[in-house]
């Protein structure tokens, strides 16, 4: 029914999965701009899921863990201006590299916690981030943190990627 290299790939997959469980990390900087590739496009479009938002030009929005970009730069084609955390330095020298590249002014990153966000309380419009939530340890602390930066009437977005091991089943989701 799948083949050798489909039988090859599900084991793979289940074996990855068991390991995250036990162990959460993020996933390691140099392969940020490696899942950024056409698959992962073709899976989940940057452009389809930011519009999904409801992004607005006035918009003040923090991305968590933004990887190489992917859907930052869609986010700041739109935002009055994109803040993105990671906890890795070598992730945020690749944003500050892709930002010069790319010419965006309303993009800044910053390394940090995100159980500890270096932000005011009420600062953002929205806060969302990609695949990110299920590699953090504690999420329900990201989260209180989270609507601590988050505006009254702000909205919150997270995306998951089906064949992304940390992928949450919907009977795991509180």
């Amino acid at each position: 029914m799948f083949g050798f290299f489909g039988a090859i790939l599900f084991i793979h997959s289940v074996i990855i999965r068991i390991i995250r469980k036990i162990w959460k990390f993020p996933i390691p900087a140099y392969a940020v701009t490696f899942i950024e590739g056409p698959h992962r496009r073709r899976f989940q479009p940057p452009d389809l899921v930011i519009g999904w938002m409801g992004i607005e030009p006035d918009m003040k929005v923090l991305e968590l863990g933004p990887g190489a970009g992917a859907f930052t730069f869609p986010a700041a084609e739109i935002a009055k201006e994109v803040h993105c955390i990671d906890i890795q330095k070598k992730v945020i020298k690749i944003m500050n590299t892709r930002i010069k590249e790319r010419g965006f002014s309303n993009i800044f990153p910053l390394e940090a916690n995100a159980y500890n966000l270096p932000y005011e309380d009420k600062t953002f419009d929205l806060v969302f981030h990609v695949a990110c939530l299920p590699e953090i340890p504690d999420p329900v602390r990201v989260l209180k943190e989270v609507k601590r930066v988050l505006k009254d009437d702000g909205i919150y977005a997270d995306s998951e990627l089906v064949p992304d091991p940390d992928y949450p089943l919907a009977r795991t989701v509180v």
